[in-house]
């Protein structure tokens, strides 16, 4: 009995001392993770830090590339290269240190632009959203937004003043006392002087678009009298696709394949705005224009058009566009104008006693002054067009050739 009681402890004796031994092994093993997580939390922080300070100094000077080396933070040090890429973004390199490891983030960055708006209106002029108009994607105006009847949107909608009259719908949400300026200088022509092309002493300019990846273009000029016609590869003409006629008038048409800008600059034009002395700046969209590839179906359509005044972009008013064969127009682009968009003659034509149709649009248009399509009235009594507007999201990360900047910097992508 003796015997057996001094096995029964001597055996509980190494049970105890095993599950005392396996006990402080856990909690070494918890020691140690938790001594590994720190560090790799604070390597982490500090390389991420690196990131995010390069990021906000790039908000504040959209020059800045200095960089940063060495620099002690929370027990660890980041070092920082900015280097501009293809595209005009930028790519941020923060690697940080920390108890002899290293990590890095990788940032890049692109100029916000105004591409990101399926419509921008720095003036809402009055002109009201009426019932049969809808928009898919996100709506800005720098003063009130009107309605008449139930117009409805699909995107968020921003609006520095805020709302008033009929009953709009909002289905991606509304908010007011944002504000955001347009630009006060076109910088489709700086990129068009570097790779692109730039064209002065031409009055008014023809450019239809072939489906494939040409446009035909004729230039004329009254004074001396000088009229040329050629077509040629989009690519062979504008390598980087900024296209800018200085002073003059153009009008498009047609299909469109690959990525381009075309853009007027008016011959006396100070900040940007229209002037009563001023030759050029307008653009007339002539019949519809479309992509070869549709975004709609082809996500992946590599397929970009940018029409870029500084007056207006006017649907003109012809056969093309005013038919009951057609109902409207379709119109695949991102427009961009320092005065408005409009269809010419919105108050008097009509198909069959009412509105031509509707403008079919996938892009976006951002407009200083919002130019008026259509009166309202319903049908049977309203006459231009209806607005189906429907937002290229292409757009938020690729915008077309020298297309206008908001003059900020936002954040494409962050690898760690």
């Amino acid at each position: 009995m003796g015997r057996t009681a001094i096995y029964m402890v001597i055996g509980f004796s190494t049970i105890f001392l095993f599950i005392g031994k396996s006990y402080y092994d856990i909690k070494l093993q918890a020691l140690d993770n938790s001594l590994n997580y720190y560090e790799r939390s604070q390597l982490y922080n500090v390389a991420s830090a690196g990131a995010n300070i390069a990021c906000s100094q790039l908000f504040q000077d959209n020059n800045w590339r200095a960089g940063y080396s060495d620099i002690s933070f929370n027990g660890g040090k980041f070092s920082v290269t900015v280097t501009d890429t293809t595209e005009r973004r930028v790519n941020i390199v923060s690697v940080g240190t920390f108890q002899g490891t290293t990590q890095v983030v990788r940032v890049l960055m692109q100029p916000s632009n105004f591409g990101k708006f399926a419509v921008f209106n720095g003036d809402e002029k009055g002109v009201k959203w009426a019932s049969g108009d809808t928009v898919w994607g996100p709506y800005h105006t720098n003063s009130k937004l009107e309605a008449t009847g139930s117009p409805v949107f699909y995107g968020k909608v921003s609006a520095l003043e805020g709302k008033s009259g009929g009953t709009p719908k909002f289905y991606g949400g509304f908010t007011s006392g944002v504000s955001l300026p347009l630009p006060q200088k076109i910088i489709t022509s700086d990129s068009a002087k570097v790779n692109g092309k730039y064209i002065d002493n031409i009055d008014t300019v023809w450019a239809s678009f072939n489906s494939n990846g040409t446009v035909s273009i004729r230039q004329k000029k009254s004074v001396p009298l000088k009229d040329t016609s050629f077509t040629t590869l989009i690519n062979a003409f504008a390598p980087n696709g900024a296209v800018t006629y200085y002073g003059a008038v153009i009008r498009v048409k047609g299909t469109v394949n690959g990525r381009v800008t075309f853009s007027t600059v008016g011959d006396s034009t100070s900040a940007g705005f229209s002037s009563s002395n001023k030759k050029g700046g307008k653009i007339f969209i002539d019949s519809s224009i479309v992509y070869n590839s549709n975004p709609k179906t082809n996500p992946n359509s590599t397929d970009m058009l940018g029409l870029v005044g500084t007056d207006s972009v006017i649907i003109s008013n012809n056969t093309n566009n005013v038919t009951p064969t057609k109902k409207g127009i379709d119109l695949q682009a991102a427009i961009f104008t320092l005065k408005s968009f409009s269809a010419q003659d919105y108050s008097t034509i009509k198909v069959g006693g009412s509105y031509v149709g509707n403008i079919r649009l996938v892009g976006g248009i951002t407009q200083n002054e919002r130019g008026a399509v259509a009166t309202s009235g319903g049908w049977g009594g309203g006459s231009g067009f209806l607005k189906s507007y429907f937002y290229d999201e292409r757009l938020l990360v690729t915008p077309p050739p020298g297309y206008p900047l908001t003059g900020g910097f936002e954040i494409v992508s962050w690898f760690e």
